[in-house]
C-alpha cells in the first residue's frame, strides 16, 4: 500500500529582542509518504520518507530556512510459519544551519518465535550501532544554539508475550513480560 501526507503551519507573533518589539513569523511545511509490499510470500518491506522545511522571518526579513528529512526502512522475513525476523533502520539528515547538516543512522533487529496462538517469545536489539549521543553547535547572527541529546545505548531485550482468552462478553486480555 501507499500513503501520502502533507501539512502547513504559519505562526505570527511579537517578541522582544534586544529590548525592542520585533515581529516574528515562522512558517513550516511537511511532506511524507510511505510504501510497503512483499517481495515474496515470506519477505515484506516498508519504506517511508518525511521532509520538513522551516522558515523564520524577523521584522519581515528572512532570517533562516532549515530543512530536515528522515528515511525509514523495515525488512520482515518469515522463513517458517512460527519464526520471523525484522531488520529496520532510520536515517536522519537535519539542517542545523544554512548548508550545514547533521546526520544520524539508527538500526534495530528483532527475532520472534510464535510458540502457539497464545504465546510468543522475542529477542530485540535496539540501536545496533550503539549511538550514544546526538549533538551539535550552531552559530547564527543573532543567537548560538548548542544541542546535545543523550540516546539510549544498545539495548537487548528478551520478551515473553501471553494472550489469555476470557469469556466472549469480556473480550481478550493480553500481557507481556520483558
Amino acid at each position: 500500500g501507499v500513503s501520502v501526507g502533507a501539512s502547513y503551519l504559519e505562526n505570527e507573533k511579537q517578541i522582544i529582542a534586544q529590548g525592542r518589539n520585533t515581529a516574528s513569523d515562522l512558517s513550516s511545511y511537511n511532506v511524507n509518504f510511505s510504501v510497503n509490499g512483499n517481495i515474496s510470500s515470506y519477505i515484506g518491506w516498508t519504506y517511508s520518507f518525511d521532509y520538513s522545511s522551516n522558515e523564520m522571518k524577523l521584522n519581515g526579513i528572512k532570517n533562516n530556512t532549515l530543512s530536515n528529512f528522515q528515511h525509514s526502512a523495515l525488512l520482515s522475513v518469515m522463513p517458517q510459519k512460527p519464526l520471523s525476523f525484522e531488520l529496520g533502520g532510520e536515517y536522519y539528515r537535519n539542517e542545523i544551519q544554512n548548508d550545514r547538516y547533521k546526520n544520524l543512522l539508527l538500526c534495530d533487529a528483532k527475532a520472534l518465535y510464535r510458540i502457539s496462538k497464545r504465546f510468543e517469545l522475542s529477542l530485540t536489539v535496539n540501536n545496533l550501532l550503539d549511538k550514544r549521543s546526538y549533538s551539535y553547535i550552531s552559530y547564527g547572527t543573532i543567537s548560538n544554539v548548542e544541542s546535545m541529546r543523550q540516546l539510549r545505548g544498545r539495548e537487548i531485550m528478551i520478551s515473553f508475550f501471553s494472550r489469555c482468552f476470557l469469556p466472549a462478553s469480556r473480550g481478550e486480555y493480553t500481557s507481556s513480560v520483558t
